[in-house]
């Protein structure tokens, strides 16, 4: 049957400061998988897949929107990876299928997956895969609005961030448990970590993240009934967002 959940609704612009898979990945060290070299292996005398060609598969597949499609080619991808002892694309494909199935509504389904990529980054001893992981997890019940059990992995990915001294990482986490304060009903709270995220961007010279801090800050103002700081707020959003062509 069908998925249910929030689908991609976390990447309303001000309302989710939202896990971005893709940088994600890249800030865990798997940046060099980007571009893969897709060439057949040849294996007596006969071409034989292996899982950087079904990884560039099911990306091209995800791009043209051929969700379904795209899964089966991560599962093959993964299925080689296994074969081949590759633990990099096995993360992959693992962390690239859990993200296609919370954008599709399918969060429920994508915690196997997320928690198949925690496993792998365990194995491999990948602080930051482990990180990148947590978040996964914790997207995927946010997605639900399981709150508390968002934050539990929220707070394990923002933990391993400030340990291991990923600045980029550490500012993710602050917005993604201000989101959840913020899905909890606690404004005040969720105030406090969006500022938090505020100034690891400002710091970093983040702007887009800067922009989406101002819009959920300038949310938590709104539920807090401070308009008129809310309306400061989601005007420097807007002019960020002008500037940077994100409209």
């Amino acid at each position: 049957g069908a998925c249910r959940g929030k689908g991609n609704a976390w990447f309303v612009v001000g309302r989710r400061a939202l896990w971005d898979g893709r940088q994600t990945l890249e800030q865990a060290g798997l940046a060099r998988y980007a571009t893969l070299d897709i060439r057949p292996r040849v294996l007596g005398g006969a071409k034989k897949k292996g899982s950087k060609e079904f990884l560039a598969e099911a990306r091209a597949l995800a791009e043209e929107h051929r969700h379904k499609e795209a899964l089966l080619k991560y599962q093959a991808a993964v299925d080689a990876a296994k074969r081949e002892g590759d633990m990099t694309a096995m993360a992959l494909a693992y962390a690239e299928a859990g993200q296609i199935l919370v954008v599709i509504g399918c969060a429920r389904e994508a915690i196997p997956e997320f928690k198949a990529f925690l496993g792998v980054a365990k194995l491999a001893k990948e602080e930051q895969w482990e990180s990148a992981a947590y978040g996964g997890i914790g997207m995927a019940y946010d997605s639900l609005g399981e709150y508390q059990r968002a934050l539990e992995y929220y707070e394990k990915h923002l933990a391993i961030a400030q340990r291991t001294g990923d600045v980029s990482e550490e500012g993710l986490a602050y917005g993604n448990i201000g989101n959840v304060y913020d899905g909890l009903g606690e404004y005040q709270r969720a105030l406090e970590y969006h500022e938090k995220r505020l100034a690891i961007a400002q710091r970093t010279g983040d702007v887009s993240n800067e922009g989406l801090a101002y819009g959920n800050i300038g949310n938590a103002y709104y539920r807090l009934g401070e308009y008129q700081r809310a309306l400061e707020y989601h005007e420097k959003h807007l002019a960020i967002a002008q500037r940077t062509g994100d409209v």
